[in-house]
């Protein structure tokens, strides 16, 4: 409080008290904690096209001013916690866990990143950050509005499960590996709006124990969709609004989903040149396949490996492009379908297809008439599993494809 005293002919005639009030504290636009652990340790973030970035490290030390784009370091000269402000200006991409920086030195996110930072791209913000363990509520909300990358954004943060309700992701193009290897991680994606999206590559790899609902996502642009829910364990959610006509691969999309067992009669694959261990490790999936359009497919490596319940009509599969066919049933242990029909011209490897299955006589003997019918590929491994077969025409078969064709084939031989 102030006084104010009023003269006249050098006479106080009156005063006045007046609260002054203390000079406004502008919030910073970012807070972190960084954990060092000796004396003295470099901290190294990135920063993608700052415009007089000020930051504020925490240690005493003067702030600086970044404007070029690069990994930014600074010397904390004693071990501890130490409070980094981004104070003012903006920057397209803030980075802890790019190429050359040092994830584990972030401890905390003690205040809620502004959208007024101007980020664009969160590709490598929080990777690898295994050490970072309190997250302000709605860390993300109010910058996550202006995203179009999200390449990887916690991708390792091991124990991350904060909700991500409250994020806007109607302008995001890729979501390549934003969830990769969350373990923890279980939180609702109810809100995502993925329809500008075109990448879904790692989106949930490796998080364990997520089984959210994905009913929502729009996949109408999405072209890949590689390893998208690779060693979800638990996730057996439906994926039947999955417009997949775009995707291109599914090369182990639901790989060790040991509990998924969901319809994907709808899935168009019209356009799919990569199938390789897509059901790979799906211990429980038995579930038709028949509508699978693999006209443009080249390699379906490990596609049902270890679906030791899958036992399903496979006899629609166009593979007249196929040149890989290792392990496509192995360790499928009730597997035992008539793939006579196929076209196996393009094939050029097989090794282990039928290790381990229940594939038996009537179907092998159908198999290797036809097989050797074709203008096969010389050299080609194949594995029979412990399958018999016939004399007279299977066995003719089998030495043309061994002979003629130099195949090596592992069988149970003739009975």
């Amino acid at each position: 409080m102030a006084t104010t005293f009023y003269k006249h002919d050098n006479k106080v005639i009156g005063f006045q008290n007046k609260v002054v009030s203390a000079p406004t504290a502008v919030p910073s636009l970012a807070e972190f904690t960084i954990n060092t652990t000796a004396s003295p340790q470099d901290f190294t973030f990135y920063l993608n096209t700052p415009s007089n970035l000020v930051v504020e490290w925490g240690d005493g030390t003067s702030d600086d001013t970044f404007t070029t784009t690069g990994n930014k370091t600074h010397s904390y000269a004693s071990a501890g916690d130490h409070t980094l402000k981004i104070k003012s200006g903006t920057a397209v991409r803030v980075a802890f866990g790019a190429s050359s920086c040092t994830p584990l030195r972030l401890k905390a996110v003690t205040q809620a990143i502004s959208a007024s930072l101007g980020v664009t791209s969160a590709q490598d913000m929080f990777k690898g950050c295994n050490n970072c363990t309190s997250w302000a509520t709605a860390f993300f909300d109010s910058a996550s509005a202006n995203i179009t990358n999200m390449s990887d954004t916690l991708n390792g943060c091991t124990t991350f499960n904060e909700s991500v309700s409250g994020w806007n992701t109607a302008k995001v193009t890729t979501m390549l590996g934003t969830f990769g290897s969350c373990a923890a991680f279980n939180q609702s994606l109810a809100n995502f709006d993925t329809a500008k999206v075109t990448n879904m590559n790692y989106l949930l790899s490796g998080c364990s124990v997520f089984n959210g609902s994905v009913a929502n996502f729009n996949t109408a642009n999405v072209t890949e969709m590689k390893y998208m829910f690779e060693v979800c364990k638990v996730f057996n959610q439906s994926v039947a609004s999955f417009n997949t006509a775009k995707v291109t691969t599914m090369q182990s999309t639901f790989s060790d989903c040991w509990a998924f067992n969901q319809d994907v009669s709808n899935f168009n694959t019209a356009n799919v040149t990569n199938i390789s261990s897509m059901f790979w490790g799906c211990k429980v999936f038995n579930q038709s396949v028949a509508s699978f359009n693999t006209a443009k497919v080249t390699t379906m490596g490990g596609i049902f490996r270890g679906c030791s319940v899958f036992n399903q009509d496979v006899s629609t599969f166009n593979t007249a492009l196929v040149q890989s066919m290792q392990e496509m049933f192995q360790d499928c242990t009730a597997f035992n379908q008539d793939v006579s029909g196929w076209t196996v011209t393009a094939l050029t490897g097989a090794s282990n297809m039928l290790y381990h299955s229940a594939f038996a006589k009537t179907n092998y003997d159908l198999l290797l008439v036809a097989w050797a019918a074709q203008a096969v590929q010389n050299s080609v491994t194949f594995h029979a599993g412990t399958a018999h077969y016939s004399a007279g025409d299977p066995a003719t078969a089998h030495d043309h494809l061994t002979g003629t064709h130099s195949w090596t084939i592992t069988d149970g031989g003739t009975p």
